[in-house]
């Protein structure tokens, strides 16, 4: 397998790690992003991230929008992001013994005074033990980019179903208003149903006009070429995110591209 690219990787990494719901850190929503990303890539014909980014940025916002998510991980590696989670699990460690050392302490002390300044030192660690949770769970988030974006680039499980689309909450926060739904969404398994909202089947019927010759007489009519009642259909869900790909009934009426 030819060796991955740093600079594409980390690119990769942020972007799934930005788009992703910001409240989970969802292995197969992050992979799933990133595989979306490499098949858009991949169609659009570019043949690095770099390229996709600089050339249609609006395709994923986080690139331009200043998301913090996607800000915090551009400027790494993944050896630094490796190495700050070893550092965090060290500290971690550390603390959890000199909490359990100084309660040890504690148990067998008779000082009334040096028992209250034990109980103060044992309530400082705890407070650094908590910025040392927050901080580790960050990292386990930024971890996990890295590994779904690592796991996207080697040709892993496409856990977006084989999507070229996705939507956040803001399908169910906005439905009503949402240009996917507008033009028709459908959910094929209610397994990918995260967000609980309902099919918007909206029928679009194509017609030809076909002339025809009777008796010297030319005649036009409208005949139907094809129908679809939506244009977008979910293919996976995940975390925070589900994914769509074209109806094949639209894209073959409509003679549309996979993936726009």
């Amino acid at each position: 397998m030819p060796e991955i690219n740093q600079e594409e990787l980390t690119l990769l990494a942020a972007m799934a790690y930005g788009e992703s719901y910001y409240k989970e850190n969802d292995f197969e929503e992050m992979a799933g992003i990133a595989a979306v990303l490499l098949r858009q890539r991949d169609s659009r014909g570019y043949s690095t991230m770099q390229d996709f980014t600089k050339s249609e940025p609006t395709y994923s916002f986080v690139v331009r929008d200043g998301n913090p998510r996607y800000g915090q991980l551009i400027g790494t590696t993944e050896s630094q992001i490796t190495e700050e989670s070893s550092n965090i699990s060290t500290q971690r460690e550390d603390i959890e013994k000199n909490i359990q050392s100084l309660h040890t302490k504690a148990q067998t002390e008779t000082s009334r005074n040096n028992i209250e300044a034990l109980n103060k030192k044992i309530k400082i660690n705890k407070n650094k033990l908590k910025s040392i949770e927050s901080a580790a769970a960050s990292n386990a988030g930024k971890v996990m980019a890295y590994r779904a974006a690592r796991h996207a680039l080697e040709g892993g499980v496409d856990y977006s179903g084989g999507a070229y689309f996705w939507d956040g909450w803001d399908i169910k926060t906005n439905y009503k208003n949402h240009p996917k739904v507008k033009r028709g969404i459908k959910i094929t398994d209610p397994a990918h149903n995260i967000f609980d909202i309902k099919d918007n089947l909206v029928t679009i019927i194509k017609y030809k006009v076909v002339t025809t010759t009777k008796a010297g007489k030319k005649t036009q009519e409208k005949q139907e070429i094809g129908r679809y009642d939506h244009v977008y259909e979910s293919t996976a869900g995940h975390g925070g995110t589900i994914f769509w790909k074209f109806n094949p009934e639209y894209a073959n009426i409509e003679h549309a591209k996979d993936y726009k």
